[in-house]
């Protein structure tokens, strides 16, 4: 059977066996991670398999104190580029709970710049919705301007999600403009990881994986 096929049929496998266990806190990237006295810290690695075997490796770290939001990625905005920020969250609803956190960025590498940001969270029930966002403003050549851009919409189901994505990023070289696909994902404690599938009805389908891990670090405090 051929590798790119193999794969996701694993990890679907692994997904759909997985015993549930009760999602921490610790898991979640906005404001309501952490408590003030200390910092939720998130890496997660994405990782892009192409029609000619080449793998993208997309590492991001996030750091949250309070509604301070920092983050790291490689390889996001451009290949072998990496980018910075900041950003504040704030917070609305409560049946209807939304995270929102403008943010600022600087860009640097085979593509420098920078970049104003946005990302939102939000939940309703079984429903949950993640976007990060930016408009990229190229030091060199304002005609390389860019809008990147990822979205997914999911429904919990016992700590499997099921639903879609959508992206647009220069990393990902395809026919289309918009990338669009399914998305399997599975939370294991603090531990995430799951599947997409791009573009299967448009083109050449392409298959990535995530993983990433969420914890708290918290002050310590003299008796």
């Amino acid at each position: 059977m051929n590798t790119r096929i193999t794969l996701p049929l694993l990890l679907v496998a692994l997904l759909a066996a997985a015993r549930p266990l009760h999602a921490q806190d610790s898991t979640a990237t906005g404001p309501a991670a952490a408590d003030g006295e200390g910092w939720t810290l998130t890496p997660s690695l994405l990782t892009i398999l192409y029609t000619d075997t080449i793998a993208l490796w997309n590492p991001a770290f996030n750091a949250d104190h309070g509604n301070l939001h920092l983050e790291a990625r490689y390889q996001w905005e451009d290949w072998r580029t990496a980018s910075v920020w900041a950003g504040r969250w704030f917070s609305f609803g409560n049946t209807l709970q939304v995270d929102l956190a403008p943010m600022a960025g600087v860009v640097f590498g085979y593509t420098t710049g920078v970049a104003p940001g946005m990302l939102v969270e939000a939940e309703w029930k079984r429903l949950s919705f993640y976007s990060s966002s930016e408009y990229l403003i190229d030091a060199e050549d304002q005609a390389n301007n860019f809008t990147y851009t990822w979205n997914e919409l999911a429904v919990d189901l016992d700590h499997l999600l099921v639903g879609v994505v959508t992206q647009r990023t220069r990393t990902f070289d395809t026919e289309l403009d918009l990338q669009r696909g399914l998305l399997l994902m599975r939370e294991q404690g603090a531990l995430t990881f799951g599947m997409y599938l791009f573009n299967i009805g448009w083109t050449d389908p392409t298959v990535a994986f995530t993983l990433s891990y969420g914890f708290e670090t918290r002050r310590r405090t003299t008796p």
